[in-house]
């Protein structure tokens, strides 16, 4: 597995342009901040960036029944992508891949207590450092189920993580 991350809070969208799909430009268009579109165009940069570095220099891009991307001229490339704050993240792999990254910051625990199980919430509760807990299961459990392809489609208290 690859496992690549940037910074894009200085990318020149206006000269990167060109590197990225239509599908991307049309998307980004799309954003009112100029953050939210350095990170998209970011994202797919660094996307092309990490199959390049397994030899894919065309990629198509496709889309599964629930929207995940996928490469339709490379099946067996499994890709993810992530972004927080001024930082995108890439995941390649030969098989099904998930990742996400999030900013930490104040969080709302209670997320925690009402959708995540009952010794994931202990966990976060008894650790010194709850934001940071909380954000290690959140990016955890985020990644997991963008990894099977249903996204948010399936109920974070659907499974558990167990740190330990």
């Amino acid at each position: 597995m690859l496992l690549y991350y940037t910074d894009v809070s200085k990318l020149d969208i206006n000269q990167a342009h060109h590197a990225v799909s239509l599908d991307r430009l049309e998307k980004t268009a799309r954003y009112i901040h100029q953050k939210d579109k350095k990170l998209s165009i970011g994202a797919e940069l660094l996307l092309k960036y990490s199959l390049n570095q397994i030899g894919i220099s065309n990629p198509v891009f496709d889309h599964d029944q629930y929207g995940k991307p996928f490469l339709g001229n490379h099946p067996h490339v499994h890709f993810n992508l992530s972004h927080s704050e001024d930082y995108v993240a890439c995941a390649v792999s030969d098989s099904p891949v998930g990742v996400d990254i999030e900013h930490i910051q104040d969080a709302e625990l209670d997320i925690a207590r009402h959708y995540f199980f009952g010794s994931e919430y202990e966990h976060i509760q008894n650790s010194p450092r709850q934001e940071r807990a909380f954000f290690q299961f959140w990016v955890l459990k985020e990644s997991y189920m963008k990894m099977t392809g249903l996204g948010f489609r399936m109920a974070l208290d659907e499974f558990s993580i167990d740190i330990n």
